[in-house]
């Protein structure tokens, strides 16, 4: 997914300003696509230059003028056009797992403690998601098929987080059996006084 394309969904949904497109984008998607306020700006700009958002400003008494952007005739074909198209898997790129495929280069207790805290994020991120999916069922999404849609998303991101926790539990039972190195032998006496 491209950012350009979240943007024409929101501003497809209704008229927004960079601002509330930050909102929307902290209330929504935030777990699956983040943005931060600077690369909405620069990307409402180039939808801008492009003819895919028109922006128009709204007066405000007492206020700075407001700048909001509706989607184009060409933004909402260049949506729909997104839309119909399956998209390939992204790239696996895991910081993590790059560090696990050199991690016999360290000892085994720097080993544990890498799952670890990759499990700890992984628990935290899982209980976020399921405050997410409550939040929505407290307050349905709006649009043809946001009460649907959005929760499966989030569901999805559940089991996601689910199965990373298995692997967790897993790969810490397998560190645990593997034989202690010179290094291991040293932090455990470490430990022990």
């Amino acid at each position: 997914m491209s950012l350009d394309h979240a943007i024409l969904g929101f501003v497809n949904e209704r008229a927004r300003s960079g601002y509330d497109l930050k909102k929307a984008f902290d209330t929504t998607v935030a777990h699956i696509w983040p943005a931060k306020q600077s690369q909405i700006y620069l990307t409402l700009a180039r939808l801008n230059r492009a003819g895919l958002v028109e922006l128009r400003v709204v007066q405000q008494d007492g206020k700075p003028n407001r700048k909001v952007y509706h989607i184009t005739e060409a933004g909402l074909d260049e949506l729909r056009r997104w839309l119909a198209c399956p998209l390939p898997l992204p790239p696996v790129r895991d910081a993590f797992l790059v560090q696990m495929t050199w991690a016999d280069s360290t000892e085994k207790h720097e080993i544990a403690g890498l799952i670890d805290a990759w499990d700890t994020a992984h628990r935290e991120r899982l209980e976020e998601c399921r405050r997410f999916l409550c939040k929505l069922e407290r307050n349905p999404p709006k649009g043809r098929w946001g009460r649907i849609l959005i929760p499966l998303i989030v569901e999805q991101l559940i089991m996601i987080e689910e199965t990373s926790l298995r692997w967790a539990a897993a790969a810490k039972n397998s560190v645990k059996a593997m034989p202690p190195s010179e290094g291991d032998a040293g932090h455990q006496a470490e430990n022990e006084t």
